[in-house]
């Protein structure tokens, strides 16, 4: 029994390394923060407000180099022109959209509550609508 304790107890031992022997680790201590000086200015240029109900909604704009594509949950979508902020389309979905708007390839996607995705293209036209199994969210 003696040997068989010893035999569990050996390689405990060895496999707690110096800790077993009361050596600490060394910690350094973090160092010093770099401070640095704000040389950018940000300021507003535009706002859009075609959108009551987005803000609440939590749905999220896609933004491509060119415009930022703004939903809202009553099914409405528009095309803002990104230098500027004017309103190049509208377009309505048709149904009530739940999800962030996703943007690229030529295409502006929205989804629904009751499961529908919809695909706009850049010129604000309909390319096609499906169905998917449940709410889109993202």
């Amino acid at each position: 029994m003696t040997l068989s304790r010893s035999a569990m107890v050996l390689p405990i031992m060895l496999l707690s390394g110096c800790s077993w022997w009361g050596s600490q680790p060394t910690v350094s201590a973090p160092a010093d923060l770099t401070r640095y000086k704000a040389t950018a200015r940000l300021e507003i240029r535009w706002d859009f407000d075609g959108a009551g109900d987005a803000k609440l909604a939590g749905i999220q704009p896609a933004v491509t180099r060119e415009a930022a594509y703004v939903a809202d949950a009553r099914g409405y979508l528009w095309r803002l022109n990104r230098a500027n902020g004017h309103r190049d389309w509208t377009a309505n979905s048709e149904f009530s959209i739940s999800g962030a708007v996703g943007a690229g390839e030529g295409l502006v996607l929205v989804g629904g509550v009751k499961g529908e995705l919809a695909a706009f293209g850049d010129d604000g036209k309909l390319r096609w609508k499906t169905r998917v199994s449940s709410e889109v969210l993202s």
